[in-house]
């Protein structure tokens, strides 16, 4: 069996809480919303998927039965993996493989997250921190240095939480760089269907062939975020936004980028003007929540307790709820007490 590609009508639901599937997914065009209940909390949330992100991957690679709730709020198309499809590409496709992780490490993140806020533990543990660097440096394609951190996490907390997921960083550097001396890494690709890598890279492939020179620099900016250089960040955002042949969306996402840029480098007024300006012209964009937050939150920095309140309510009044409304409900929290 190799990859397929499914399509979905809007409001279909691709699965339920408690279906026992084993299905992979990339969505390839439209939009997919994740219904599900935290365990810590009664009221249930949500979270849109966008084009180019995996979805219901967690219980698939767990072996056990869905957590959540996956519906189609446009018409969709998606491509579909079992496992072994889905671990084939691991060892055939860089890009493909550093969104496997991303979504990966944020399932792990949100779990050690729950864990400390279970326990009243809010700081950052040390294997925490030497997991991170070594997300960060294999984010930047410098792998031997994230295989130093690994390594070094495993050496110094064998029993760590990352255990599992520290593993298979290491065999995905080895299908990179090589490691003759240690066989334990050695790439898993040889032990699944070329077929169904095959198929799936070309996809990833065609699409990544495709993207346009604003697209390429925007993601070239976010790398700079990653890094703390938020001022040579602002200046390929400020590039991108001011190219006449970057698409809407990419002038949209950048304009959005340069406000957090200025926050973040204390530049609270201009950030303010930015996000006021993301907010006139783009009042369209799939990103408005988004930005409506960054202004509350800097209204929040700025002292404006009322300001920040009054937009965070109007971002908890949009529908459909998802990861921004979930901010915005603990923000407003904080602020009312």
């Amino acid at each position: 069996m190799s990859p397929q590609i499914k399509k979905f009508n809007k409001n279909s639901i691709i699965y339920f809480t408690g279906d026992t599937d084993s299905n992979i997914y990339i969505l390839k065009e439209g939009q997919v919303v994740i219904n599900y209940i935290p365990p810590d909390k009664l009221e249930e949330e949500a979270y849109l998927v966008k084009p180019g992100e995996f979805f219901g991957l967690k219980s698939a690679m767990g072996k056990y039965p869905r957590e959540e709730t996956a519906m189609a709020v446009s018409d969709v198309v998606a491509i579909v993996l079992n496992e072994a499809e889905f671990l084939a590409v691991n060892g055939k496709n860089e890009e493909l493989l550093l969104k496997i992780l991303k979504a990966l490490s944020k399932e792990l993140r949100d779990t050690v997250k729950k864990v400390n806020q279970l326990s009243g533990q809010s700081e950052v543990l040390p294997d925490v921190g030497l997991f991170n660097y070594g997300m960060y440096y294999f984010r930047i394609k410098q792998y031997k240095k994230a295989q130093y951190c690994f390594k070094r996490l495993l050496e110094l907390y064998p029993g760590n939480l990352h255990k599992e997921e520290v593993l298979a960083q290491l065999k995905a550097i080895e299908s990179f760089v090589g490691n003759g001396s240690n066989q334990e890494f050695n790439s898993i690709s040889s032990i699944v269907s070329e077929d169904a890598t095959d198929a799936v890279a070309k996809t990833a492939e065609s699409t990544e062939s495709a993207k346009p020179e604003g697209e390429v620099l925007f993601y070239n900016g976010l790398d700079l975020v990653i890094a703390g250089k938020f001022e040579e960040a602002m200046k390929i955002f400020k590039q991108v936004y001011d190219n006449p042949d970057s698409t809407t969306i990419y002038k949209a996402k950048s304009l959005l980028e340069m406000a957090k840029c200025l926050k973040n480098l204390q530049n609270l007024d201009a950030s303010e003007k930015i996000l006021k300006k993301f907010i006139t012209d783009f009042q369209d964009s799939e990103q408005i929540k988004e930005a409506l937050f960054e202004l509350a939150d800097v209204y929040r920095l700025k002292k404006d307790i009322s300001g920040s309140i009054k937009l965070l309510e109007k971002i908890i009044s949009i529908q459909p709820a998802d990861e921004t409304t979930t901010k915005a409900k603990r923000l407003f929290s904080t602020l009312k007490n």
